[in-house]
């Protein structure tokens, strides 16, 4: 009984490092969307993190410093509501397992 209990612990160890190597893996990863024909682009991490956002300043006739300050609020807004999916999906899962610590790496 205690081997099982030995070997169970074991894996856990190992799919939680596993779990750590694979989000690190993501987090490095760059995926680029364009939408509006060019109007739009946006840069984000395999983990779904906005990391960058580009506005075609010229086609909407916007300032340098406009754009700027355009390209830094969609950046903090998609981020924002990314967010608050994420602490969404934890408060479900909190809601699911009654409140049952789960180890990291195995949440939603």
């Amino acid at each position: 009984m205690m081997g099982n209990l030995g070997n169970l612990m074991k894996q856990l160890q190992q799919a939680q490092q596993r779990a750590e190597e694979l989000r690190g893996q993501l987090a490095s990863e760059r995926f680029q969307v364009d939408a509006g024909g060019g109007l739009v682009r946006i840069i984000a991490s395999g983990l779904g993190e906005v990391l960058e956002v580009h506005v075609d300043g010229e086609k909407l006739g916007l300032a340098a410093d406009e754009l700027e300050l355009l390209q830094d609020a969609l950046v903090a807004a998609l981020q924002r509501v990314s967010e608050q999916a994420q602490e969404n999906s934890k408060e479900m899962l909190r809601d699911l397992t009654g409140d049952i610590p789960l180890p990291p790496g195995m949440g939603i």
